[in-house]
């Protein structure tokens, strides 16, 4: 398991925003989601639910 995916997994699950994991992991909007999707994946289950705010 790669540790960066899972410490990107629960940074996001503490902030709840894309952009400020991205900001704390010194990386991308996108690279998060490919992460998230990666982890997601390889446990076979969807641990986050993505919705947007209005």
């Amino acid at each position: 398991m790669d540790t960066r995916k899972l410490a990107t997994f629960i940074d996001l699950a503490q902030t709840c925003n894309y952009s400020r994991t991205a900001e704390n992991i010194f990386s991308t909007q996108a690279t998060v989601s490919k992460y998230i999707m990666a982890l997601e994946k390889d446990w076979g289950s969807r641990y986050l639910c993505v919705t947007t705010e209005q």
